[in-house]
């Protein structure tokens, strides 16, 4: 299962930092951290991070910037009890 989403920043920002969280609760620090990481590009605006779990159930989380192609990518094998249609829900607004 796969999905992929937009994100900006700020122009001037040194990049984004990617969180992975799981949960339902409305304020992400009420929800758990499962992996983060940082992509680092002075003219990421516009980025895309995409979600996959495979087959053998490990979640890859990438994130790449638009205008380079650069990308980094985080592998979490071992989340616990949401299924992977939970995993994929986007966060609220303000989280």
């Amino acid at each position: 299962m796969k999905k992929t989403d937009m994100f900006g920043v700020v122009k001037d920002s040194p990049g984004a930092h990617i969180v992975v969280l799981q949960g339902e609760q409305q304020l992400s620090k009420d929800n758990k951290i499962l992996g983060e990481f940082q992509i680092d590009c002075v003219s990421l605006v516009k980025g895309e991070v995409t979600f996959d779990i495979d087959v053998t159930g490990i979640l890859s989380v990438s994130a790449k910037d638009k205008a380079t192609g650069k990308e980094q990518t985080i592998a979490i094998a071992n989340y616990s009890a949401l299924d992977a249609t939970s995993l994929l829900l986007p966060l609220p607004v303000g989280s």
